[in-house]
């Protein structure tokens, strides 16, 4: 993130290499290319930074408050369902991430619907992660995204890392993903299976179904 002295940001971005490659921008070049602006054309990019900062605070204003009915957790079932793979699991193509956060979600709407489908889709997005090169099966835990669709590549930029997620969000995929793994993929699948139904069952138990 490229700011103004007033913390006001003008450019933003990620994943640059270090110089300019296959047609990707470089960070040396664009860090170069922000000093020319800046020296010629800096009231654009004070322009630019205040019109950020107008819009990101007028969409925190805008953000209506008020009770989430059960339309808005069956709409975002529905979402999460349109984006399924049912190949090989997870949520949309490539880059896929394990996205903790989504898994809790559906475990917790099948705690209130008894949907199969909803606990069909946590089961099979952990299935894939511990079946394939995401997971490291000789000393566990997992990298933080796969670069293709069948989570066979791992991303190589950080290695496997137990603790890619926050712990309070990883604690269910990363256990039930290491216990069929170690089981084998015939065990491992009836593992995930009732993985996933018990934390289900934990979440009715505190009133998540209500």
């Amino acid at each position: 993130m490229l700011m103004t002295p007033e913390k006001e940001p003008f450019f933003v971005g990620t994943y640059f290499p270090k110089h300019s490659w296959l047609g990707r921008p470089g960070l040396m070049d664009l860090l170069q290319r922000a000093v020319d602006l800046w020296e010629t054309d800096r009231g654009r990019l004070r322009q630019t930074g205040r019109d950020v900062v107008r819009q990101v605070v007028s969409g925190m204003r805008q953000a209506s408050r008020g009770q989430i009915n059960f339309g808005v957790l069956t709409a975002a079932f529905r979402h999460l369902e349109n984006m399924y793979d049912q190949a090989y699991g997870g949520f949309g193509m490539r880059p896929k991430f394990p996205r903790p956060h989504d898994l809790m979600f559906l475990l917790r709407y099948y705690a209130r619907t008894r949907r199969e489908d909803a606990l069909s889709m946590v089961e099979g997005t952990l299935r894939g992660m511990w079946r394939g090169g995401i997971y490291d099966h000789l000393g566990f835990g997992f990298s933080r995204y796969s670069t293709d669709q069948r989570w066979l590549i791992p991303c190589s930029r950080f290695g496997f890392n137990r603790i890619a997620f926050r712990p309070a969000r990883s604690r269910f995929p990363q256990s039930a993903a290491a216990g069929g793994a170690a089981k084998g993929a015939a065990d491992g699948s009836n593992s995930i299976s009732a993985f996933g139904q018990n934390q289900a069952a934990d979440a009715a138990d505190k009133g998540e179904d209500n």
